[in-house]
């Protein structure tokens, strides 16, 4: 798969900023915040790649660009909040936020994975809190936060603010989502 994802990546050169082109490390220690958002003014128009790493953010950023996460690609807000105004494009069982404090808020997503914010769906963790960011990030607009095949455990009432909201899972069957104890 990783070998598809970067002949796609060739074929169309132009249409993605790469933020490691724009000296963003991606190791989790470094504060990537100013090389992602110079990645991000360059990318209007086109779509920002992130490829496999942990991008540590330190500061509000709003992405105004398509954002594309590669398998493993992780943005990690230690402050401030993240806003993305057009779609996100992930693997549906990748994590790709996580935080320290702050928000996610997304405005352009219609199907956001509950895994994106680091839903399990092993049936032994409990998914509440990821659950609930999901939701929380989406608040703003009429989406259905997705929950791929796997057993969710929910410990907690999940606020849904907007009433144009939803729930979408895999198949009948194959996607639980079950009150924990």
């Amino acid at each position: 798969i990783q070998d598809l994802n970067n002949l796609f990546y060739r074929i169309l050169p132009r249409q993605y900023i790469n933020v490691l082109n724009y000296s963003a490390t991606g190791d989790g220690t470094t504060d990537d915040t100013s090389y992602v958002q110079a990645a991000r003014t360059a990318a209007v128009g086109k779509t920002l790649r992130f490829p496999s790493g942990t991008y540590r953010m330190t500061a509000t950023t709003v992405f105004n660009c398509d954002v594309s996460f590669d398998p493993g690609a992780v943005l990690h807000a230690e402050s401030g909040s993240m806003t993305f105004v057009k779609p996100v494009h992930a693997p549906i069982r990748s994590k790709i936020f996580t935080w320290v404090s702050g928000n996610i808020t997304m405005l352009a997503n219609h199907k956001p994975s509950v895994m994106w914010f680091g839903a399990l769906g092993n049936a032994a963790n409990d998914d509440g809190p990821a659950v609930q960011k999901c939701y929380d990030a989406v608040a703003s607009q009429a989406a259905v936060p997705y929950f791929p095949s796997g057993s969710f455990l929910v410990n907690q009432k999940i606020a849904v603010t907007n009433s144009r909201t939803g729930i979408a899972g895999e198949s009948s069957g194959s996607t639980i989502i079950r009150k924990g104890i």
